[in-house]
């Protein structure tokens, strides 16, 4: 169902680039079952590959603009800007919804809870993933439900938060529900790279909110990135986070990092159902995969921009 006037929720996805996986998503998104009535909000920042003919075989709305406008956290907040729903569901373009109640699940927490501010979802890792970022979406994304709220007059509480910040601030706009008016107030932080939501979702929890990890909501989404783009990406999470948390990264924290998440992933790659060969390949590139992602945090981390 699609109502562009009147409706309960906005979906806002953004794209580049992304032919090879938009018309799954917006198809999955379209055969949703819900009694919410949604529209969806496509923004394009000039994609070459035919991304945007793709989208207009949809009822969806697609605003185009300069890719030298686009940043994840002020596009976003441009998105919400544009959204009538009371609800607004940012997506990625290749976050593809895993079964017919992705969306119900989804905005439920919201619904039923007005201390609820936002809510995301569990992804899952795309056929052929590759073993290190499938070990990293199962160790980040479990099957338990979580409910992220503190009492900021409760010192044991204060205390658990500061101690497990990471934990509590994780939230994915890959697949994530916000609710507008708390939105509105609480913007996305224009200033950083990447990392926004988790940024916002630790404004929000300060602030007195709840944000929910909501399982039962599932999204395919995984990517296969070179080692350069591993690299750049993690130096840009480093850049984003010194900005907002107290994390800092050693050469002995960093050396540690690699070792313990190599040998994890060494386990984990013996459990798969691969070929011999392919367990042998990955076993080799998994320190190499480590390396360029424990190397970029900690660059990123020390405010070092530059490769």
């Amino acid at each position: 169902m699609t109502i562009m006037a009147g409706c309960e929720l906005t979906i806002v996805i953004l794209t580049f680039n992304g032919r090879r996986d938009i018309r799954e998503v917006l198809t999955g998104i379209y055969e949703q079952k819900t009694s919410a009535a949604f529209e969806v909000i496509v923004i394009d920042s000039e994609s070459t590959d035919g991304t945007p003919g793709l989208v207009r075989e949809f009822p969806a709305r697609l605003i185009e603009i300069k890719k030298a406008e686009f940043s994840h956290p002020g596009t976003r907040n441009f998105g919400s800007r544009q959204a009538k729903g009371e609800f607004v569901i940012f997506m990625t373009q290749d976050a593809i919804p895993y079964n017919h109640f992705w969306l119900e699940n989804l905005v439920k927490p919201l619904q039923h809870d007005p201390r609820v501010a936002g809510a995301y979802s569990r992804q899952l890792p795309r056929p052929g993933c590759n073993p290190c970022e499938m070990r990293d979406i199962f160790t980040g994304a479990g099957p338990i439900r979580q409910v992220k709220v503190v009492d900021p007059t409760d010192d044991s509480q204060k205390q658990n938060y500061e101690a497990h910040l990471y934990d509590f601030i994780r939230l994915s706009n890959v697949s994530a529900c916000y609710r507008r008016a708390v939105l509105q107030q609480f913007p996305f932080n224009e200033r950083l790279l990447m990392m926004e939501d988790m940024e916002w979702c630790k404004q929000v929890i300060e602030a007195g909110y709840a944000v929910i990890y909501e399982p039962t909501s599932v999204a395919l989404h995984s990517h296969d990135h070179s080692l350069r783009h591993v690299y750049r990406r993690h130096r840009e999470y480093g850049l984003s986070f010194r900005e907002f948390t107290p994390l800092r990264s050693t050469i002995p924290s960093l050396l540690f990092g690699i070792v313990r998440e190599t040998v994890l992933d060494q386990f984990f790659i013996l459990t798969l159902p691969m070929s011999p060969l392919r367990k042998m390949r990955w076993a080799l590139r998994s320190p190499l995969y480590r390396v360029c992602m424990k190397y970029g945090l900690h660059q990123g981390l020390q405010g070092r921009s530059k490769t």
